[in-house]
C-alpha cells in the first residue's frame, strides 16, 4: 500500500525582504528573502515572471520589502512563494544607479552575515529601516554623500551584529588607550598603537581622527556621522576591508560603485574674483577683434586669384602655333618623289641584268661539244 501523499501546509504571511532571484525555467523565479522568523529563506516562485496578478509592481526585484505568503514542508529547505502584497511603511527604491549600487551593497552584507534557519529580527529591521531611508533620500548624484554616510551607518551596525564590531579605543595588542592617530589594521578589527605596529613589523595605514571619531560615534540607527571628502571615504574602506575580510569573500557591487563615484573631468577654470566675469560688450568686442575682416578677406581672396586675361594671354603664349606644328611634321618627313626617284636610281636596270645573265651564262653548244 502506497503512504498518503504529503500535502503542504497552508500559506502563512511574512514580511520579508528579497535580497537575490534566479531565473528558472521558462516563467518560474528562485528567490532568496531575509526573515524575521526564519532568517536567509529559499523559496521558488512558480511563474512569476507572467503573473502580474500574484507578483506584479516589481514585488520580487531585489531591495524590496513586502508581504509574501510561504508554503513550507517541515522538512524542506526550499519553500513557495505564493503571492506577495506591498508595504506601505517601506516605499519602492529609485531606479538611480548609486541608489541601486548602495542598495545592492546592503543586500550582499546580509547574505554574507546571515544563515537559513537562524531568525534575524534585529537584522530584518535594521536592514528595512535602512532601505526606507535609502528610499527617502533626495539626492543620488555624485558625491551623493547622504546615502553614502546613511550606508557607512549600516555597514558599521551590521558588523556588530554579526560579532565584528571593531575595537578603536584601545590597541589590540596591548590593550592601552589609543593615540591621537593610530593606525588601523581590518585584519586585526582595530587599531595598533606606533609600537605594537613596529614590533609586529606593520606598516599601517594612519586613522584620519574624523572618520575615527564618527565610527565610534555610530550607536543608534538614526544617527547619521557628518563626514565628507577624504575622511568618509577613509572610513569607507576601512569598514569594506574589515568586511571582505570576515566574509571571506569580494563584493561585486563595490567595484561598480567605485566606478560610479569616481570624479567627473575636471572643467574649464572659472574667472577669479580680481577679474570678475567678463562683460558682454567686452565678449562681444574681443571676438569682432579676434574675428577676420569680411572685407579685408575678400580683396586678399581677389588679389591672390590669377587675371582671367593674363591666364589666357599666357596660355596663347606657351600654346605651340598649330601652323608651325603641322609645318614641322611635314619638313621632318620625307619627299616621296625624291625617295620614289633614290628607289628608281638604286634598282639594277633589266637589260643590263639580262646582259650580264648571258655572259654568265655557258654556251650550250660549247657545254655538248665538251
Amino acid at each position: 500500500m502506497k503512504p498518503p501523499r504529503q500535502t503542504l501546509p497552508p500559506a502563512r504571511r511574512q514580511g520579508a525582504v528579497v535580497l537575490a532571484r534566479l531565473e528558472r525555467g521558462e516563467a518560474d523565479l528562485l528567490t532568496t528573502f531575509l526573515t524575521q522568523e526564519q532568517g536567509l529563506l529559499t523559496a521558488l516562485a512558480k511563474n512569476a515572471r507572467r503573473s502580474l496578478r500574484r507578483f506584479g509592481g516589481g514585488l520580487l526585484d531585489p531591495g524590496r520589502a513586502a508581504w509574501y505568503w510561504f508554503r513550507q514542508r517541515p522538512r524542506s529547505e526550499t519553500a513557495f512563494v505564493e503571492r506577495a502584497e506591498t508595504n506601505p511603511r517601506v516605499p519602492p527604491l529609485p531606479a538611480e544607479p548609486v541608489c541601486r549600487c548602495l542598495t545592492a551593497w546592503a543586500l550582499e552584507l546580509v547574505r554574507a552575515f546571515e544563515a537559513p534557519r537562524n531568525p534575524a529580527p534585529a537584522t530584518f529591521d535594521l536592514l528595512v529601516r535602512h532601505l526606507r531611508g535609502l528610499a527617502l533620500c533626495p539626492d543620488f548624484r555624485p558625491p551623493a554623500l547622504e546615502a553614502r554616510r546613511l550606508s557607512l551607518g549600516f555597514t558599521k551596525r551590521l558588523l556588530r551584529l554579526a560579532g565584528f564590531d571593531p575595537e578603536l579605543d584601545h590597541c589590540q595588542v596591548c590593550g592601552t588607550p589609543a593615540p591621537a592617530a593610530p593606525g588601523w589594521d581590518p585584519a586585526l578589527c582595530g587599531v595598533l598603537c606606533p609600537e605594537c605596529a613596529r614590533a609586529a613589523g606593520r606598516r599601517l595605514d594612519s586613522a584620519p581622527p574624523k572618520a575615527l571619531a564618527a565610527i565610534r560615534r555610530i550607536a543608534s540607527h538614526d544617527d547619521c556621522p557628518a563626514l565628507a571628502g577624504e575622511d568618509l571615504t577613509a572610513a569607507e574602506l576601512f569598514l569594506q576591508r574589515l568586511a571582505a575580510l570576515q566574509a571571506g569573500r569580494s563584493f561585486k557591487s563595490l567595484r561598480v560603485l567605485a566606478e560610479l563615484l569616481a570624479e567627473p573631468p575636471a572643467a574649464a577654470s572659472a574667472p577669479t574674483a580680481a577679474e570678475g566675469p567678463p562683460t558682454p560688450a567686452g565678449g562681444i568686442s574681443g571676438a569682432a577683434e579676434d574675428r577676420p575682416d569680411p572685407a579685408g578677406s575678400q580683396q586678399t581672396l581677389a588679389d591672390d586669384r590669377p587675371n582671367p586675361a593674363e591666364r589666357q594671354k599666357t596660355l596663347a603664349d606657351g600654346r605651340p602655333n598649330p601652323a608651325k606644328s603641322q609645318k614641322a611634321p611635314a619638313d621632318g618627313l620625307p619627299d616621296p618623289a625624291k625617295s620614289l626617284k633614290t628607289w628608281a636610281d638604286d634598282r639594277p636596270d633589266p637589260a643590263e641584268s639580262l646582259k650580264t645573265l648571258a655572259d654568265g651564262r655557258p654556251n650550250p653548244a660549247k657545254s655538248q661539244k665538251a
